[in-house]
């Protein structure tokens, strides 16, 4: 039926950015104001459908969690999609569909990190980052790690892996 797959597309089509998400792609001359947000404790919760059921104290499933993973993962790769000759995929670097499917996935685990307080930078609870892996034995597959582009260069990324 055409109108349930374009209910469908509207649904899970990520919209062109707003200015605030444009905005945040900058590097912002309130460098100083983002050190605060990372310096203090950061809060790793878990998303998806095996952190719910793990019981993971934060841990959550709401379809809002996949578009905004799948921003946090665009941003961060958007310099990626600019290159020419060099990037080895070319225009968005995930949908909201393969984002959603992911978090359903039992076999891959994903941890967010957000600011528990965002000092008037952020707002508290904003998702700074994300990792997806597997684990299979004893080896791990990281399948995402990534950072919103203001926050790169602030160890959010190692502090996440």
């Amino acid at each position: 039926d055409e109108d349930e797959a374009a209910q469908k597309r509207e649904k899970t089509e990520v919209k062109p950015m707003s200015q605030k998400e444009a905005e945040s792609l900058e590097r912002v001359d309130n460098r100083a104001e983002q050190v605060k947000v990372v310096a203090q404790s950061l809060a790793f919760v878990g998303l998806g459908v095996r952190a719910v059921a793990a019981g993971m104290l934060g841990a959550t499933n709401d379809p809002e969690v996949a578009r905004d993973v799948c921003t946090i993962i665009r941003q961060a790769h958007k310099p990626e999609e600019t290159r020419v000759g060099e990037a080895f995929r070319e225009g968005e670097m995930i949908d909201v569909e393969t984002v959603e499917a992911m978090l359903g996935d039992v076999s891959i685990r994903w941890v967010a990190v957000e600011a528990a307080s965002g000092r008037g930078v952020e707002q508290d609870g904003a998702r700074l980052g994300v990792a997806a892996f597997s684990v299979a034995g004893n080896r791990c597959d990281v399948r995402f790690l990534c950072v919103r582009p203001t926050y790169h260069g602030l160890y959010v990324g190692h502090r996440l892996l």
